[in-house]
C-alpha cells in the first residue's frame, strides 16, 4: 500500500491510500482470474473442446479448399496439354489433306501413267464386251466348270468383236 499523506483542501487528516491490483499479481493468468473469477474444470474442457473444434473446421476447410485448388490447377495443365496436342494434330491433319490432293491431281496420275508406257487409247482401241452371267446361276457345277465355262464365254465375246 502506498501512503500519500494528507489529502490537501479537506482539512482532514484521513490518509489516502491507493492499492494496485496489477502490481499484486505476477502473471497475466493470475489477472484474468482476479478478474473473471475461477473457472471450474467442466467450463475448462467445453472451452477446450470447442476450442479444438473450432480449429479442426478450419483447418478441414483449409485443406478442402487447398486439395480443391490444387485438383483445379492439375486439371488446368492437363487441358491445356490436350489442347496443345489437338493443334498439333490438326496441323498434321491439314498437311496430310494437302499431300492427298497433290497425289490425287490427274496430272501426276497421266505423268506416272507415261512413265510406265501407258497411253490414252484412241476411240477404235476400245473393246466392250458383254457383261458375263454371274456365276451364282451355276450352282450345280463345280468350281472347275464354272471357271471353264467363264472362259469360254470371253473368249466368245471377244471373237464376236473382232467380226
Amino acid at each position: 500500500m502506498e501512503h500519500t499523506g494528507l489529502k490537501p483542501g479537506n482539512g482532514c487528516c484521513e490518509p489516502k491510500v491507493e492499492i494496485d491490483y496489477w502490481q499484486l499479481f505476477q502473471s497475466k493468468g493470475d489477472k484474468l482470474l482476479v478478474l473473471l473469477g475461477k473457472p471450474k474444470k467442466s467450463e475448462i474442457r467445453k472451452i477446450a473442446i470447442r476450442s479444438l473444434l473450432v480449429i479442426s473446421g478450419i483447418l478441414s476447410i483449409l485443406f478442402f479448399l487447398t486439395s480443391t485448388q490444387i485438383s483445379m490447377t492439375s486439371r488446368g495443365y492437363t487441358i491445356s496439354q490436350l489442347q496443345k496436342q489437338m493443334h498439333q494434330m490438326e496441323n498434321v491433319q491439314r498437311m496430310l489433306l494437302v499431300e492427298l490432293s497433290s497425289l490425287e491431281s490427274s496430272e501426276r496420275i497421266e505423268e506416272i501413267a507415261t512413265q510406265m508406257g501407258l497411253y490414252i487409247p484412241e476411240g477404235v482401241e476400245i473393246v466392250y464386251l458383254p457383261q458375263p452371267e454371274p456365276l451364282a446361276q451355276e450352282e450345280d457345277k463345280g468350281m472347275f466348270h464354272k471357271l471353264v465355262a467363264l472362259f469360254f464365254k470371253t473368249k466368245k465375246a471377244e471373237a464376236s468383236v473382232r467380226e
